[in-house]
């Protein structure tokens, strides 16, 4: 569930539809802030309350292992891969590295990862492809359903997302991925992200609407700074029109107009 959700807040309007409505992206308005310790608040129900659910994570997880043995799966090399997996969050992984890593085969690799979005833990973030753009990596974000669970999983705790704020990025990103993905299938938008091969620009979570596209990077400070826009200031450059709303979405509290056209924004502004 989104953070929405478990707070019972899932029946109200979606954020996409106040962000493109631009009930979001209004100057001075504040949200709480983020904290680095809120990542480890799953969305699974059964676990919010507990005082520690990073244990019932990992057990829910060995037991999905487990049961895989009556597909006639190993659950030590289902272990093995959920871990990789977990320390590979948010990175587009090309899957030789994830099958090499887990000491599996392709094939392995394959037949274990649709068992894992089948038991809908897993839901990769697919590359966005378009004829306007040139040369996009067609790599998809690995991501779990649950950024707690991929921490718990690869055993990261808040001390050490302080200490790298590039890896809480990449956890915080799962995280911001997680609260869209309901409001994707409501509305019937698509969840992808978008990198050009070598990496020159990469846009973090982009959603592909009917009437057009929002664009998104997640950042992990509380003060975003114009050059956190370059990558939007780019798309917007490419798509014209076709991107309805482009958003920095930070841990702080603040709305304001951070270049032409793009906005930063809370990420407490999801359930706020």
């Amino acid at each position: 569930m989104s953070r929405r959700e478990l707070d019972g807040g899932g029946a109200g309007p979606l954020w996409l539809e106040r962000l493109t409505a631009g009930e979001i992206t209004v100057p001075g308005r504040r949200c709480p802030r983020l904290e680095i310790e809120d990542l480890a608040i799953t969305g699974f129900p059964a676990a919010s309350g507990l005082a520690s659910s990073a244990e019932w994570l990992r057990s829910y997880a060995g037991t999905i292992a487990e049961r895989s043995v009556e597909d006639r799966r190993d659950p030590v090399r289902v272990h093995r891969l959920l871990r990789v997996l977990a320390e590979s969050e948010s990175q587009a992984v090309p899957d030789e590295q994830l099958w090499r890593s887990a000491d599996i085969n392709r094939a392995t690799l394959a037949a274990y990862d649709q068992m894992l979005t089948r038991t809908h833990i897993r839901a990769d973030l697919p590359a966005w492809e378009s004829n306007r753009l040139k040369r996009i990596t067609t790599y998809p974000k690995r991501q779990y359903v649950d950024a707690a669970l991929a921490l718990a999983l690869a055993r990261i705790g808040p001390d050490e997302l302080h200490r790298d704020p590039a890896l809480a990025g990449r956890y915080l990103e799962s995280f911001v991925a997680a609260q869209l993905r309901p409001e994707c299938d409501r509305i019937g938008g698509v969840l992808h992200h978008l990198r050009t091969k070598g990496g020159e620009h990469e846009v973090d979570l982009l959603v592909e609407l009917d009437d057009g596209i929002v664009a998104a990077e997640v950042k992990a400070g509380v003060v975003p700074r114009p050059a956190d826009a370059r990558h939007l200031v780019w798309l917007r450059e490419q798509l014209g029109d076709r991107v309805r709303a482009a958003v920095v979405l930070h841990r702080g509290e603040a709305t304001f107009e951070l270049v032409d056209g793009v906005w930063a924004v809370p990420i407490t502004s999801f359930w706020t």
